[in-house]
Formats: C-alpha cells, structure tokens, sequence
C-alpha cells in the first residue's frame, strides 16, 4: 500500500514536469487556439494555488516548486459539461498573496493568465481562494467571472442542504456575508443574517437570543476561521462550507461532539485531471467551473 501510494505520488509529479515540458508553452497554446476558434470546446482557463506546501508537494516536488512560485504552470485539465479548461498553478500561497510588495508578482501572473487565455481563445480565466477578491479590490481586474458562478452555486447548495436535513423554512447565518461572496449571496436571501470578524459582539448577543434554534451556518469567511465560530453553535444548526480548504479534522470533531453536521461545497459536477485533492475530489471547485447556457449547473455537496 505505503509503495503504491509512493508510486503514484513520483508519477503526478514527474507527470506535471512531463506536462509542461511537452505542452507548456505558447507554441501549443496557440495551436490549441486555432483549433479552438472553430471548436470553441476549450472554455476556460483556471489557476489555483496551494493551501499550505503540503498541497503543493502533493503534485510537485520541492524544488519545481520554488521554479513556479510566481511562473504559472500547467498542471492539468479540467471538464464540465462536455467543455473543456486548462489548469496552472503556481507555489504562493495566501501569505505571498497579501504582502504588498508582492503586489507587481500578482499584476504579472495576470498579464501571463490573460495572454494565454488569448492564445487559446477561451472565454475566461479564473482564479482560486482569496484571489479573485485580491485581484479585483487592487484593480488588477475588472471582472470576476468567479463571483457570479460561485454565488449562484452557493444559492443551489443551501436549497440542496435544506432538503436534506428538512430544514425548508430556516435562517440563514452567513459567515463573511460582507466579503467577495458574501455580499453577492446575501442580497439573494431575504431571511439570512450576516456577520464578519469585526462583528463578534454582535454575533455573541445574536447567539443569546436564537441558541437552540435550527439554522444553517453557510462559512463564507476565510481559511481557519469557522474554528472561532465552532464554540457558540449549537445542536440544531447544520454547517455549510464554501471556504477553500475544507475544515480540518479537529473541528469537524468538535462539531460531531455537538451533533453538528457539516457539508463542504465540492462545487460543479465535473471531473480533473489529475482530480482536485481531498475536499474536491469527485468535481471541480466553483471559482473553476462556468455557468451553463442553459443554466443546468449540478453542484456538488458533500457531508464531511
């Protein structure tokens, strides 16, 4: 088991080398793109970017990693609805992201993303996590298809889980309902209630008077975030996740322990190559996918 599991770690990663040296460069891109004029079968283009090192060192290995801390790579395909995109990715992490001297680094993967979006003659490019958020407050975009596809499945997924758990007449309680998300989800739902870190106080004087009422908490936040919420829930709420990595193992316990289910976004019903890790495994994340012309988008809900 420990030999197969090692085998094919060496093989996605020798595997992503072998990816861009036969097909990571503008000379494809463009004969990808004539073809594409045509076919209009390749859709989008989407990168992401690791979690932690542990992520990155899952497809690659530790010193291609540091080659592509701001050099996006291919490293992968993805499909949806019998289209097609493209997968980069680069080392940086949220940290790397947030750090103003990095800002030229951001400006410079976007110029990279649009110019091969160009030669392939998709109709997007996407980006992962926090950054469509970053890329669009800086102003180094205009738009952000990410927004509107994701606050559309986030809406399919909290009618997905209240039928579930039986819970059609519930409140929502939004989780960074004033973020990049957020704020586009909450304006869709009338009997919601939104809070931010800065409104602890106020989400504590929220918990006094519904405690023991059921409710589905929709974690819109950022990564580590739901844990400082964990301690106020109660049994009764059922817990939506959206946030990218899923919660770790040590809150999903402590939520168990209060009989509090937790279901994680998977996102389009879809597929990858090679498929998205843990959390995405068995679809593609949101902020990747697009939303069909004839709006059958199938979202993909998983209780952790």
């Amino acid at each position: 088991m420990i030999v197969k599991r090692l085998l094919i770690g060496h093989g996605r990663k020798i595997g992503v080398i072998v990816l861009n040296l036969l097909f990571g460069h503008f000379l494809f891109y463009h004969f990808v793109g004539f073809i594409n004029k045509h076919t209009k079968k390749v859709k989008n283009i989407f990168m992401l970017y690791p979690a932690n090192s542990k992520y990155s060192r899952a497809y690659v290995y530790p010193w291609y990693e540091r080659q592509m801390k701001w050099r996006p790579r291919l490293v992968g395909i993805l499909w949806q609805n019998k289209k097609i995109g493209f997968i980069f990715g680069i080392s940086a992490t949220e940290k790397d992201f947030l750090k103003k001297e990095n800002i030229e680094n951001l400006k410079d993967i976007e110029r990279k993303l649009e110019k091969i979006k160009k030669a392939i003659n998709a109709e997007q490019k996407t980006f992962a996590g926090i950054l469509p958020g970053i890329l669009f407050s800086k102003k180094i975009i205009a738009k952000s298809p990410e927004r509107e596809v994701t606050a559309k499945a986030v809406l399919l997924a909290v009618e997905k889980v209240k039928k579930i758990e039986n819970m059609e007449n519930v409140p929502l309680i939004i989780l960074g309902g004033n973020g990049f998300i957020g704020s586009a989800v909450k304006k869709e739902i009338k009997n919601s209630f939104s809070f931010d870190i800065e409104d602890k106080d106020r989400f504590h004087k929220f918990v006094k008077n519904k405690k023991g009422e059921p409710a589905i908490v929709l974690n819109l936040t950022k990564k580590g975030v739901l844990k400082e919420y964990i301690p106020y829930l109660w049994e009764g709420i059922v817990v939506l996740n959206e946030v990218y990595p899923e919660p770790k193992e040590s809150e999903l316990r402590k939520m168990a322990g209060k009989n509090i289910p937790c279901y994680h976004i998977v996102g389009s019903k879809g597929g990858a190559w090679p498929s998205f890790p843990k959390g995405y495994r068995g679809g593609i994340p949101c902020c990747s996918s697009f939303w069909p012309e004839d709006g059958n988008y199938n979202v993909v809900v998983r209780k952790l």
